[in-house]
This record gives structure tokens, C-alpha cells and sequence, in this order.
């Protein structure tokens, strides 16, 4: 299990491009999605349905968002003209509170609320190289089970190399 988790740390982190100070955000993200998907541990079930005695609902999954994407957090500024909303990174889900967590990117700090605007195509740490790159393609391989290939040259002859390698 720690590998598994480990490995969608990765993925979650290098897909977003997020700086690798946010390693403990992804590992809760990854928790909170592994507890809620089937597993083949506990033969197929859901593991958070076993540990709360309760049925997920169909719902819960609506919640769920990809992590690292850009989201507006409303503000209760009550400035005339003055900005309704804050650009933040989305981080993850607060434990036992109906919400969502961002990074705000004025205030470099963590805010908790539910009146959020997701835009799910956009990654606000994207224009940073801030992952690691070579790590995108074995993160992948691992993650998926797909192996891909590359061409390369060794001795003046053109192979097939393992990109998981």
C-alpha cells in the first residue's frame, strides 16, 4: 500500500507541477482518493465504507477535483469594486469539514472554504518547471502499468529502450 501511495504522491505532484515543498498536500489527497475507490486488499470494497459502517454515495464522488488546478475562492470583500475573488491552487479536502483546501497565491498561506470556482484545465504552477521530468515517464508506466519505449542510439545503433528503466 505505501507503494501504491507513493507513487500517486509522485503522479499527483508532477502532473500538477507543484513544488515538491507540497509532498504532505499530495499524500492526503492520495489517502482521501485511495480510501474511497475499491480495493483488491479488502476484496473489492470500499475501504472508507468499511471503516465508517456507511455507504458512499454516488454524490461523494462529484466532489472530487484535480489536484494542483487553478480556483477562484470568493472573498467577503465589501469594497465596491474591489476583487470577489482570490486566485489559489486547489490542495485538497479538509478533514471533517465540507470544503476544499487551496493555496492562496497573494497570501502564500492555506485557506479552507466551500465557495470555490474550479477550473480543472488550468495549473497555476505549470509555467514553473518545478517537477522533475524525468520522473514523468516511469511515474506513468508505474502508475498506468504501460510500458513505453523510446528510440535511442548506443553504438552507433539505433535500440529500443524501456523508458520505465
Amino acid at each position: 500500500m505505501i507503494y501504491t501511495t507513493q507513487n500517486m504522491v509522485r503522479c499527483l505532484l508532477f502532473h500538477s507541477s507543484k513544488p515538491l515543498d507540497f509532498w504532505a498536500e499530495a499524500l492526503n489527497t492520495a489517502c482521501y482518493i485511495l480510501n474511497r475507490i475499491p480495493s483488491n486488499a479488502v476484496n473489492g470494497k470500499i475501504p472508507w465504507e468499511l471503516w465508517t459502517g456507511k455507504e458512499l454515495d454516488k454524490r461523494d464522488y462529484s466532489i472530487l477535483r484535480v489536484f494542483g488546478c487553478q480556483a477562484w475562492a470568493m472573498t467577503d470583500e465589501t469594497k465596491k469594486l474591489g476583487a470577489r475573488a482570490e486566485e489559489c491552487v486547489f490542495l485538497g479536502y479538509p478533514e471533517g469539514i465540507k470544503g476544499y483546501r487551496l493555496w492562496s497565491l497573494k497570501d502564500k498561506r492555506v485557506i479552507v472554504t466551500r465557495d470555490v470556482i474550479f477550473h480543472e484545465d488550468a495549473f497555476p504552477f505549470k509555467n514553473q518547471n518545478c517537477a522533475d521530468p524525468s520522473t514523468a515517464s516511469f511515474a506513468y508506466c508505474l502508475h498506468f502499468g504501460e510500458r513505453q519505449t523510446r528510440d535511442v542510439t548506443e553504438n552507433n545503433t539505433e535500440v529500443q529502450r524501456d523508458v520505465c528503466e
